[in-house]
C-alpha cells in the first residue's frame, strides 16, 4: 500500500503562474486559481521588463512554496524564451 495520499482530481486547488508579452513589449505576470476543473480566481500580478520575469517569478514560486504550494510541473524554457505557464498545486 503506498503512502501517498490521492487528491480527488474533482476537487484540488491548483495554482497557473503565466506570462504573457505585452504590446508595449514588456511582460504581464498573472496568476490564476482552479478549483477541480473550473477557474476560481485570476489575479493579475504586475507588468515587468523583459529582464525581470525570470526573478519576479521565481519570487513568486518562493512565496508559494513558503505557503504550501507545490509546483505541479516544471516546463524547460528555451534560451531566449518567456517562461511558459507553470502548474502549481496546494499541499495536503
Amino acid at each position: 500500500m503506498s503512502s501517498k495520499s490521492v487528491i480527488d482530481p474533482g476537487s484540488a486547488i491548483t495554482y497557473a503562474l503565466t506570462s504573457r508579452l505585452s504590446p508595449e513589449g514588456r511582460v504581464a505576470i498573472s496568476l490564476q486559481l482552479f478549483k477541480g476543473r473550473g477557474m476560481a480566481h485570476s489575479r493579475s500580478l504586475g507588468i515587468v521588463e523583459r529582464h525581470e520575469v525570470a526573478d519576479v517569478m521565481s519570487k513568486c514560486r518562493r512565496h508559494l512554496d513558503r505557503l504550501g504550494v507545490e509546483r505541479l510541473s516544471a516546463p524547460d524554457v528555451a534560451p531566449g524564451r518567456l517562461p511558459p505557464a507553470q502548474t502549481l498545486k496546494l499541499k495536503r
